[in-house]
């Protein structure tokens, strides 16, 4: 994994608490790599990460919230957004509530 998304998909501690926001980056506590085991969810293409995604509740429908890491041809990302999309359906179609 490239060293400038280690820091968005594995935590530098072993909290493990993170934020929603695919695009926030939080100050290590330490330095070295991941203590906890946990990756966040991630968007793979050619066996390298180039995206994450979270499930987000806003009043009562969950959303999923993405960000990619790198430029990607306008018909992968169009099938990511799909993705995204059949994710959010599913999740507030046939998960909720999730606890």
């Amino acid at each position: 994994i490239d060293d400038d998304i280690k820091e968005k998909v594995f935590p530098r501690n072993n909290k493990s608490y993170w934020p929603t926001s695919p695009d926030l980056v939080l100050e290590p506590t330490s330095r070295g790599t991941n203590q906890s085991g946990e990756i966040r969810p991630s968007i793979w293409l050619n066996s390298q990460i180039i995206g994450r995604w979270e499930i987000e509740k806003k009043k009562k429908q969950y959303s999923v919230s993405m960000s990619l890491f790198r430029n990607v041809d306008p018909s992968i990302s169009t099938q990511i957004r799909d993705k995204k999309d059949q994710l959010e359906h599913f999740i507030n179609n046939n998960l909720s509530p999730i606890s």
